[in-house]
């Protein structure tokens, strides 16, 4: 994860919103000073469910708030159209085997960092 990333991707995100720190804290409830601590970079320590009620907030995923996946920040619904609706996968095997060839370039650092998009995203999934 690039910390300066999210901070930058939070603080563009929560002001195309019109949300101040404070609203943005209150509403995860959190301290404004958490949220400052984000603004600065400091997320490595940040909560899972703090994580995932701060992406509800912002309207992005997970895979967005952390830079893996690329975000419009000029857009004020940055949800790719793929995201929106359920697309046609085509044949699942061959996405499997897509994805494990994906997966063998990944480091063990970025395969533990997908693991953990993976269990919010499930988890999210259930919370609907």
């Amino acid at each position: 994860m690039n910390a300066k990333l999210t901070a930058e991707i939070i603080d563009k995100r929560r002001r195309q919103l019109g949300l101040t720190a404070t609203k943005l804290a209150n509403d995860i409830g959190v301290s404004r000073a958490t949220v400052h601590n984000w603004l600065n970079g400091n997320v490595e320590n940040m909560r899972e469910t703090h994580a995932i009620k701060l992406c509800e907030i912002l309207k992005i995923n997970l895979a967005q708030l952390l830079g893996f996946q690329e975000i419009d920040l000029t857009n004020s619904d940055p949800q790719p159209e793929n995201d929106k609706q359920e697309t046609k996968l085509g044949d699942p095997e061959k996405l499997i085997e897509t994805i494990m060839d994906k997966l063998k370039s990944l480091s063990s650092v970025d395969l533990y960092q997908l693991s953990m998009i993976i269990d919010t995203f499930i988890q999210m999934k259930f919370l609907r």
